[in-house]
């Protein structure tokens, strides 16, 4: 169980050399253009990605979500070898060919998984169901428009610091 919690959030995280890269081939721009200040230490790290701290040029505290470098082909590999071993245990007992198909589907739609510009869609549509469509109670952050890229994206910055899955510090920030 620690070591699945570790993946969650507390993966080595990368440069900032690299960083940097990923931001510029993200956006297209250098860091300085975009950002008024940039913190290259990671409040999280996952098995994914990665989010920093930073102020945009407009003074907005923001949250930056940067794809691992590397971690795409990391997950083919990973699910190729998985297919490998798990071809091999189905001729051996075919239990296995369910593991079979089910990492073979998953290989097949990784790349939305990957790809950052999908997260960024999900909290819009999440957004517009609840907060437009119901008028519930709720607070979307908001992304920053013009800055969703596959392997970046910028949202409003939270001071809520907690797991999803921690019921009592959500309790405390009066998260129900």
């Amino acid at each position: 169980k620690e070591l699945m919690e570790a993946l969650q959030d507390d993966l080595a995280a990368d440069a900032p050399s690299v960083c940097r890269r990923t931001l510029e081939d993200a956006f297209g721009v250098p860091v300085e253009e975009v950002f008024s200040r940039f913190d290259f230490d990671p409040v999280a790290s996952a098995s994914v990605a990665q989010v920093h701290r930073a102020t945009l040029k407009d003074g907005r505290d923001v949250a930056v979500k940067l794809r691992h470098d590397g971690v795409e082909a990391v997950f083919r590999r990973d699910m190729r070898n998985a297919i490998y071993i798990f071809r091999f245990c189905a001729r051996l007992n075919d239990i296995f060919a369910v593991q079979v198909s089910l990492c073979e589907a998953w290989e097949r739609e990784i790349h939305k998984e990957l790809d950052l510009t999908n997260e960024v869609r999900a909290m819009k549509a999440i957004k517009r169901a609840l907060v437009r469509d119901r008028n519930a109670s709720a607070t979307i952050l908001a992304t920053a428009d013009g800055l969703a890229a596959p392997a970046a994206f910028v949202m409003d910055w939270c001071d809520l610091h907690c797991k999803i899955d921690d019921r009592d510090a959500l309790l405390v920030h009066g998260v129900d």
